[in-house]
């Protein structure tokens, strides 16, 4: 004979006091249904241990950042120097009697916006001419507002320097002032040599 198992219901079995067991498990379920439901965003104590990371690799890597853009600025001065050199050299042995250039010229670099520092935000003229007799550097050597020109250049010896931002100390700016201009100058103030300081 031939059972019809479509109409036939399953039958569940229990132990004695397991009704109660799975009534419990099933009830369980339901409270740890509603607290994931209720957890859907971050605790406080998480977001601040992220902030608290962000923090820490912040300060590792934007001091990196800094000392990139100092030594950027630095090169790019220096290569700076070096082309106006070679530039005022060359008027220098171009005029008849030899003579260094009354001025520097932005029109010497062809290409781009011409004579640039990479720190002149204030907008001061490109090039300072101090035709001061034996000076060697400018009087003041920190670009600001209040300087006369980005760069500063002497006719009469045919020396050119590059005013430098200030970079947090008296002492560390005139160490990068000293490293842009190749020079070994012990103050900010002084014009290095001849005429008034």
């Amino acid at each position: 004979m031939a059972r019809d198992i479509s109409t036939t219901a399953p039958t569940i079995c229990f132990k004695k006091g397991s009704q109660s067991e799975v009534q419990n498990g099933i009830a369980m379920a339901d409270v740890h249904s509603k607290m994931y439901k209720r957890r859907s965003g971050f605790t406080l104590v998480e977001v601040l241990i992220v902030v608290v990371i962000i923090g820490i690799l912040a300060t590792i890597v934007v001091p990196q950042f800094s000392d990139a853009s100092h030594e950027a600025n630095a090169a790019t001065l220096k290569s700076t120097l070096t082309s106006l050199r070679t530039l005022i050299d060359v008027g220098y042995h171009r005029a008849t009697p030899p003579a260094y250039p009354a001025t520097v010229d932005s029109s010497w670099f062809s290409a781009g916006p011409g004579l640039t520092h990479p720190e002149n935000t204030f907008g001061v003229p490109a090039v300072e001419v101090d035709s001061t007799p034996n000076r060697t550097h400018p009087p003041d050597k920190v670009l600001d507002g209040s300087s006369a020109g980005a760069f500063w250049y002497n006719p009469t010896n045919g020396l050119i320097r590059a005013r430098v931002a200030y970079v947090g100390s008296d002492a560390a700016t005139l160490a990068y002032y000293n490293e842009v201009n190749d020079s070994s100058e012990s103050d900010l103030g002084g014009g290095g040599g001849g005429g008034a300081s």
